[in-house]
């Protein structure tokens, strides 16, 4: 977990921040992260949410988890379910218009869990027995569409045993995508262990082009492999945000204001 920032470890975080502010995607990585855009990330390009990008899940690992929301297939099945984004997006939305917390949370993190889930049943089960995880929730959505991502993401931070960032931000993301209307500022990103790793490659480089001294050290405790800070979540959407636009502008086959393509993108190691 990301440990609390002292001064002098802060600060050097922060030059590193700034300079991959400044920097954010060196030319190599737009040409590579164009050309997928162009080939295999094509078919994701069309529709804000990525929404045909799929993922396969298996409904009989899930047998002890309620409620179970039809788009995740039949209870029970053996079979492989594939689910897509869109899908996740509009079941979401469904369950949010319902107030249907549970439901609410159930699609993406058996979907961000795919068809390995590991411990995620066992997980999942307990996060929806905690007698706080519906008014988290639901504080959370309140807070996303009063003051956005990043207070949103503070609500979530700790509230709910074993539900961390990298499963609540699927949670954010889906909810801000069928919410978008009304979620100021930017929309909320997935950030995952992949997504991080994907970032500290990137600012590693940035580092020791502005001369930073440490900037393997700082590059790992920064973009950790979780925990998270709000402040780290921040930076993270305005870096996201801001390479998109970069992207749009130089690639000329990278949709505009499509930061979730990038995310997707740095998730499958682009």
């Amino acid at each position: 977990m990301q440990q609390s920032a002292g001064g002098s470890k802060q600060a050097a975080a922060d030059r590193l921040d700034a300079a991959m502010r400044q920097a954010l995607l060196p030319s190599e990585a737009r040409v590579r992260l164009g050309a997928w855009a162009a080939d295999k990330g094509a078919a994701f390009a069309g529709a804000a949410g990525t929404g045909m990008h799929g993922v396969g899940c298996v409904p009989a690992h899930w047998a002890g988890i309620g409620p179970w929301p039809e788009v995740l297939g039949v209870r029970g099945a053996t079979g492989t379910v594939a689910v897509s984004r869109a899908q996740v997006r509009e079941a979401v939305g469904s369950a949010l218009d319902g107030g249907r917390w549970d439901e609410a949370l159930v699609v993406p993190y058996v979907w961000g869990r795919g068809n390995r889930p590991w411990r995620g049943p066992v997980v999942l089960a307990g996060i929806l027995a905690h007698p706080g995880t519906a008014g988290a929730l639901a504080g959370a959505v309140q807070a996303l569409t009063s003051e956005g991502a990043v207070a949103a993401y503070r609500r979530l931070d700790g509230a709910v045993p074993g539900l961390g960032p990298a499963f609540f931000t699927k949670f954010l993301h889906f909810a801000g995508l069928a919410l978008v209307e009304a979620v100021p500022g930017p929309l909320p990103l997935i950030l995952d262990s992949r997504v991080a790793a994907a970032l500290r490659a990137l600012a590693v480089p940035v580092g020791l082009a502005a001369g930073l001294p440490d900037t393997a050290e700082i590059a790992r405790w920064t973009w950790s492999d979780g925990g998270w800070t709000p402040h780290r979540y921040r930076v993270y959407l305005e870096w996201m945000h801001a390479a998109a636009e970069q992207l749009a502008s130089t690639c000329p086959d990278w949709p505009a204001r499509r930061p979730d393509l990038l995310e997707l993108a740095l998730f499958k190691g682009v």
